[in-house]
């Protein structure tokens, strides 16, 4: 019987779902698992369920990843897994976000086995990328394929990449990892239009998730700004989710400038669960011009379960899961609002292979 431990102090968005997909993976294991977390887990984990197992434990501590460059924030976290590494003495390690770790992770971890998952694939960029960026992934792939210290490298959502970083580096480490939708309980979904007072006659266009500007949050006043007054009329914007500090006094400017316009409505708070399915449930369309392309995104799987079209970049990873699975539409240029056609997906089938189970499966098949 093996002591494995899973590792993430983050809580926000995916983290806690992946927490908890991995928690019910650990129920049905005979290993023993030490879940360590961030302070605020407790606070954050009201929206599952967390049976008690005797072969599950939890450490509470604080993120010490703190603030500056990328090599500065992993040199803190590494420092502060190796502590709980010397305490916990795991014979594996599982970490939510691998890439944070990196370059200095097959030094941190002693003996133990080390699997992870990464999000953003740098296949995706390499026609953009600097040469700066290209040598640090270099390095990177080079150790994650090359130190006996690192056993599987989990890649979202994204199988062509893991046929080619496995070819490319010469190693069968890289595996394929489902990001999963969570089924939203159907009760506990409804219609807001009437609590947000939007009229019938006006679309509800939803940007949801960690408001920042990475993730396209400031295109989306400039797609209000670029609409004609006349035009804006038709449409209700949502913006919902919490808001990186770095742009919000720049978003709360434009709000102000913007609301005599359009029907805005935020909700800049942390939303539960359910809430936030009840928003892609009621919205028209959901918007999400990421900057970051490289990566799957949770959302698309909201949008999938409720048949509500998700508009996107047309280039990267993002773009290729909503054309190829019929989740929205991939765009060459988020404009105005005027540039999201209407369609409809009731073709899509995202759902049909993007479990919880199917998450589960991948890792603990590879993991006990």
């Amino acid at each position: 019987m093996a002591k494995i431990l899973i590792y993430d102090l983050k809580t926000e968005g995916h983290h806690i779902e992946y927490l908890h997909h991995l928690y019910q993976g650990a129920l049905e294991s005979k290993d023993k698992f030490v879940f360590a977390v961030g302070k605020d887990f407790e606070k954050r984990s009201v929206d599952f369920q967390w049976d008690k197992a005797d072969n599950i434990s939890f450490i509470y501590l604080e993120n010490e990843e703190g603030e500056g460059g990328i090599l500065k924030k992993s040199w803190r976290m590494n420092r502060q897994l190796k502590k709980v590494v010397k305490e916990v003495k795991p014979d594996k390690i599982f970490l939510n976000t691998l890439m944070n770790f990196m370059p200095f992770l097959p030094y941190s971890v002693g003996e133990s086995k080390v699997s992870g998952i990464i999000y953003s694939i740098y296949l995706h960029d390499l026609a953009t990328a600097s040469f700066l960026n290209k040598l640090s992934n270099k390095l990177k792939y080079r150790l994650l394929s090359r130190k006996k210290s690192i056993e599987n490298v989990f890649i979202l959502n994204d199988n062509d990449s893991v046929l080619k970083l496995n070819e490319i580096w010469k190693t069968n480490k890289f595996k394929y990892l489902t990001d999963p939708y969570i089924p939203f309980k159907i009760e506990e979904i409804k219609d807001l239009r009437d609590e947000l007072d939007v009229a019938e006659d006006k679309q509800i266009i939803l940007h949801l998730g960690y408001l920042e500007e990475r993730k396209g949050t400031l295109e989306v006043t400039d797609m209000i700004e670029n609409t004609p007054d006349d035009e804006c009329r038709k449409y209700c914007i949502v913006f919902a989710g919490r808001i990186d500090n770095d742009i919000k006094e720049q978003f709360f400017n434009r709000m102000e400038l913007l609301k005599d316009k359009i029907q805005i409505i935020t909700k800049i708070e942390f939303l539960p669960y359910d809430y936030m399915g009840s928003l892609v449930y009621t919205a028209d369309k959901v918007v999400l011009p990421y900057r970051i392309v490289n990566a799957s995104s949770g959302i698309i799987g909201y949008c999938a379960q409720f048949k509500t079209p998700v508009y996107v970049p047309a280039k990267g990873l993002i773009g290729k899961l909503v054309e190829d699975y019929h989740i929205g539409r991939a765009v060459e240029k988020f404009n105005s609002l005027n540039d999201l056609e209407d369609i409809d997906i009731n073709d899509c089938n995202y759902c049909d292979s993007h479990t919880v189970g199917a998450f589960i499966d991948d890792v603990f098949k590879n993991l006990s």
